[in-house]
């Protein structure tokens, strides 16, 4: 995990949410990384023809203290120059080439999601998640097949948790959760009606509610307690939409692995229960 989320990383998370002066100030900053780390404030408020305060509160609304902070940040990032290959596949690409632009969209996603981890978030979520009287996982479309995942891999640590398919079988279960409930909610965009619908429940009923999203600045992201971002395409072709799932996936795996480190003896415990039922099963098949 890294120590937190790069300048660039924190930029692409809160651009698709940013005004337009904030646009305007992301976009030449991603297009002049290194001109920009070792410019002073008033070089590019002159260059913008804005005013310093604009900068500042750019910087500010991205966490850092201030411009000074976050051209300490660029400085320190290392910054590829080089575009990454798109992932498109095109009409005339080989097997051998979409098999290889798969691999290379969920290598790039998986690196992407590495580089946002912020391990302040994640030790919250921990936190939250342990301190729990239960942990529900909700996700629609695309984020219940993820949901469903982890909530397979969070039965083995000994919490107790909840997840069910259906929209208003999950809105049902938010609507039963209470302060000492946490919920887990899986949105890449973080904006879709149903799951605002779902979280302003879960807000409405004081659990605490950790959010495994792309964008730092939706209006999710607004309500949760804890989160955890995932890489923003700002494409999404077909190759990347596959690799959103896969840093959704290893976003969940992380957290899972804290959670079944803060009580080995448990999750074992836990885990070897489910083994023997597992092995039961296996037996009567053969």
């Amino acid at each position: 995990m890294s120590s937190g989320p790069t300048a660039v990383v924190r930029i692409k998370a809160a651009y698709r949410d940013m005004g337009a002066k904030d646009k305007e100030i992301a976009n030449y900053v991603l297009s002049n990384l290194q001109e920009v780390s070792r410019s002073s404030i008033s070089d590019l408020s002159s260059h913008l023809d804005m005013a310093d305060s604009t900068i500042f509160q750019f910087t500010k609304r991205l966490g850092y203290e201030g411009f000074r902070d976050f051209k300490i940040a660029l400085l320190t990032e290392e910054n590829d120059p080089q575009e990454k290959v798109s992932g498109k596949i095109l009409e005339g690409d080989s097997e051998e080439t979409i098999i290889h632009k798969v691999f290379q969209a969920n290598i790039h996603a998986l690196e992407e999601a590495d580089a946002s981890a912020d391990p302040h978030q994640y030790h919250t979520a921990l936190a939250i998640i342990t301190s729990s009287d239960s942990t529900t996982f909700f996700g629609l479309g695309q984020s219940n097949a993820v949901a469903l995942d982890a909530y397979q891999k969070f039965l083995r640590t000994g919490i107790r948790c909840n997840y069910c398919t259906d929209f208003h079988m999950q809105l049902m279960n938010a609507a039963l959760l209470s302060e000492n409930d946490c919920a887990v909610v899986i949105s890449h965009t973080g904006r879709s009606r149903e799951v605002i619908e779902l979280a302003e429940t879960i807000h409405e009923h004081k659990a605490k509610m950790i959010l495994v999203t792309a964008y730092s600045m939706s209006p999710l992201a607004r309500m949760a307690d804890a989160i955890l971002i995932t890489p923003a395409a700002e494409d999404q072709h077909r190759t990347e939409a596959h690799a959103t799932r896969i840093s959704e996936l290893a976003v969940l795996d992380a957290l899972f692995v804290l959670v079944q480190r803060s009580d080995e003896k448990d999750s074992e415990k836990n885990w070897d229960r489910i083994r023997e039922i597992m092995d039961k099963t296996k037996e009567r098949v053969s």
